[in-house]
């Protein structure tokens, strides 16, 4: 039992002396860290203390620096660097052309003391005030300078003007004694002038009863060259009426001569007798308009001869049209390439005529005049004048008038009178004429060809027996009666 008791001392003691060696231990480790962390404590205490020593070096050299800008050691950075670039603007032309920009911005120290860092802002490329000062002093030197020649300048002006001064005095008062001198004279001049004004008047009256008679007899001559002034000035307004209008004629026409053609055949469709033109509703052409067509290598259509007539049938563009052919030669077809011409038609503008004498197109003795005028308003022509078969003229002939169509001579010499004289004004204007079949031709018209209808509808008076020179044109027996074509089939009568 004491035995026992005795180990469990030795137990306890052992237990006791390994807790006092782990709390030995432990307290020399705690006690270690502490004199660690304490002299971190003291490192950066003198650090801040350093720190803060620095700060307020700096500050101080801050300070110090502001009197010589111009500011108190109160004044706030914030307040110069606003003014430093309001100055930027003002004092650029005194930068200093080799200072580095700077950055935009640089914090500044932290302190110890918890307080928040303070962002300055830098100007890039910022004034050199030393260098701005030296050019401002260098600048008043200058105008300092150029003050002090003005200056000179101005004392010399002002001796130059107090000489001219002096010099207009001199002559102002010879002036004044001049002017004595000369009112005087007028004195005197003026009463010899009344003295012959008198005198004057006398001779005026003479003289005047003599312009009397003078003028009346430069009335009677100035009436007499009134009236050949105006005969002068009304033969002189003919004159220029006649060459403005054949100025005007030659600035919006161009004379054509049958040397200018108006378009050609762009194709040929041989079984459908048509063809297709290259002119269409932009060149005011109309359906019914006849043209005459010429060979490619004619080199003045007056002197050629046309190879078909063509009729436009419809217009299908604004360039181009279809017309059917009226007359053609298989000897010399139409090709494409081929010229078309008609007198009455020129692209985009209306052709003037005059129509004198006897119009027969058709050799019948009968006036084809209405014809005519057909022929010229199908091809958008228009007539400016024309002496009908009684002689009466209607419209007169202008240098803007382009062909005169001349039919044969009238036998009344009433007639003939006026034809004669109409034909003599378009010649001095400058107009073509025309025969009546040259302007057929030129714009394709044919005349009609009566044709016999064929079939049950024909009429037997159109196929009268032709007297035959053979044996058997002998009397017939009796027996036999003549044999006659059909009767023509009574046609129904058309609706009203």
């Amino acid at each position: 039992m004491a035995a026992r008791e005795h180990q469990g001392y030795q137990v306890a003691l052992v237990i006791f002396v390994m807790l006092t060696v782990l709390l030995s231990i432990t307290t020399f480790m705690f006690f270690k860290k502490y004199r660690e962390e304490q002299q971190k404590s003291t490192d950066l205490a003198q650090s801040r203390d350093a720190a803060v020593a620095e700060r307020n070096e700096r500050d101080n050299q801050v300070n110090s620096l502001k009197p010589l800008l111009g500011y108190s050691r109160e004044t706030t950075l914030e307040t110069i660097q606003k003014d430093v670039t309001a100055d930027h603007p003002i004092y650029a032309p005194y930068r200093t052309s080799g200072a580095a920009a700077a950055p935009a911005a640089a914090p500044a120290d932290e302190f110890a003391d918890g307080g928040d860092a303070t962002t300055v802002t830098e100007i890039s490329n910022p004034l050199d005030y030393r260098e701005l000062a030296k050019q401002l002093k260098a600048e008043l030197d200058k105008r300092s300078a150029e003050l002090v020649q003005l200056t000179a300048d101005k004392q010399q002006q002002e001796q130059t003007m107090a000489a001219n001064r002096a010099e207009d005095a001199g002559k102002f008062a010879a002036a004044t004694t001049g002017q004595t001198t000369a009112q005087t004279e007028l004195a005197g001049e003026r009463q010899k002038f009344n003295d012959d004004r008198t005198k004057s008047t006398e001779q005026l009256g003479q003289l005047t009863q003599a312009l009397d008679k003078k003028q009346n007899d430069m009335t009677a001559l100035d009436t007499e060259l009134n009236n050949k002034i105006k005969d002068l000035i009304a033969r002189d307004a003919a004159r220029n009426k006649q060459y403005v209008e054949m100025k005007d004629r030659v600035a919006s026409q161009t004379p054509r001569n049958f040397e200018t053609t108006d378009g050609m055949i762009t194709a040929v469709l041989p079984r459908e007798r048509l063809v297709y033109i290259n002119l269409g509703s932009s060149d005011g052409l109309r359906p019914a308009v006849t043209f005459s067509v010429y060979g490619q290598d004619s080199a003045k259509l007056v002197e050629s001869e046309s190879k078909a007539e063509i009729e436009v049938t419809q217009i299908t563009g604004a360039h181009s049209a279809t017309a059917r052919v009226l007359t053609d030669s298989r000897s010399d077809p139409i090709l494409p390439g081929d010229a078309i011409f008609s007198p009455a038609f020129h692209p985009g503008s209306k052709v003037r005529f005059a129509i004198v004498g006897v119009t027969d197109i058709d050799g019948d003795g009968d006036s084809d005049r209405q014809r005519i005028r057909d022929l010229i308003a199908t091809n958008r022509g228009i007539i400016d004048c024309e002496v009908d078969d009684d002689g009466k003229t209607t419209g007169q002939v202008t240098p803007a008038t382009q062909y005169l169509i001349q039919g044969k001579a009238p036998s009344d010499n009433k007639v003939l009178t006026e034809y004669s004289r109409v034909i003599g004004v378009a010649k001095d204007s400058g107009t073509v004429v025309l025969s009546v079949q040259q302007f057929l031709n030129m714009v394709g018209y044919k005349a009609d060809e009566r044709t016999v209808g064929l079939g049950r509808g024909a009429d037997p008076r159109d196929f009268p027996p032709k007297k035959s020179s053979s044996a058997y044109d002998k009397p017939l027996s009796p027996q036999f009666r003549e044999r006659r074509p059909p009767a023509a089939a009574p046609q129904p009568a058309e609706a009203e």
